[in-house]
């Protein structure tokens, strides 16, 4: 087992600044970007503590094997409303494994009574365990239950509380910013979820501050130094590469502005016929 120590002092920090490291002033900031940051971080994720996380749970009979659904779109851009409505219209077909559980681990990996460590930007791939969520999608193609991490956003941390188990079922939508980037080459059907940026910010703030313990100053502070160029860096390319049709085959882009006069007129209710009759087609 590498040590963690030794390969955290090669890794670049820097500045702290409130939003990267809530509750924890002398906490460590890492320059997530570095390839240091990315080899201290594979070594957590593959750190002892987080084994359950690898382990592949009992096999379900399957009629084929699960079909990939890869949704992805800027921060507030509606990927959450349009998920809900998947889980809705199609129960029975359709299991939900978000990026999101997948940040870090960060967080107080050395004790309480140390600094935690912290990344500079989570708008970069590195701060993503893609490896894990590689892992555990293959594990429901191939018909395991996984054990799901769990990310604690109001701390920055990954933790160890429930142990959620998902089990496979013929539909497995995998929803993530950057899911795009990540894993489009694993997906039978992509989705690109795009809004009007200003749309976006406004939608993110709010969430943040609503369900996240955030300040309004902090999201903004975040939305800016690296939210936005993350976007422009690893989000946009993809929602263009949909609207010139050079992406995939088998993608849509879906265009989920603004609410209009009631809930059911927000375009990812009142079109929903556009992505779900895509994903049907899958089975």
């Amino acid at each position: 087992m590498p040590d963690l120590k030794a390969l955290l002092q090669k890794v670049p920090k820097a500045k702290i600044m409130p939003w990267m490291a809530i509750g924890d002033p002398e906490g460590l900031i890492i320059k997530v970007e570095s390839q240091q940051a990315l080899e201290f971080l594979t070594a957590a994720r593959n750190d002892p503590r987080w084994g359950y996380l690898r382990q592949s749970g009992p096999k379900s009979s399957l009629a084929q094997t699960p079909k990939t659904v890869v949704i992805f779109g800027p921060s507030g851009s509606g990927k959450d409303t349009v998920i809900e409505v998947i889980q809705q219209e199609l129960a029975e077909s359709v299991v939900h494994l978000p990026s999101d559980l997948y940040y870090g681990p960060t967080g107080k990996l050395f004790g309480d009574s140390q600094p935690g460590i912290y990344s500079n930007n989570y708008d970069h791939p590195n701060s993503v365990d893609w490896d894990l969520q590689r892992l555990h999608l293959s594990l429901l193609r191939q018909g395991h239950t996984v054990t799901l991490p769990e990310y604690d956003f109001s701390i920055h941390s990954r933790v160890d509380r429930g142990r959620p188990e998902l089990a496979p079922k013929s539909i497995i939508v995998v929803s993530g910013i950057m899911a795009a980037h990540a894993l489009k080459d694993e997906a039978d059907l992509l989705i690109g979820v795009d809004a009007p940026w200003e749309i976006c910010v406004a939608r993110r703030i709010n969430r943040d501050v609503q369900e996240r313990g955030r300040t309004k100053k902090d999201s903004q502070d975040q939305i800016a130094s690296t939210t936005k160029p993350g976007y422009l860096q690893f989000v946009k390319p993809y929602l263009d590469a949909l609207r010139q049709g050079t992406l995939a085959d088998k993608a849509i882009l879906f265009d989920n502005s603004l609410q209009v006069e009631a809930p059911q007129d927000f375009p990812a209710r009142k079109n929903k016929h556009v992505y779900l009759e895509a994903i049907k087609k899958l089975v």
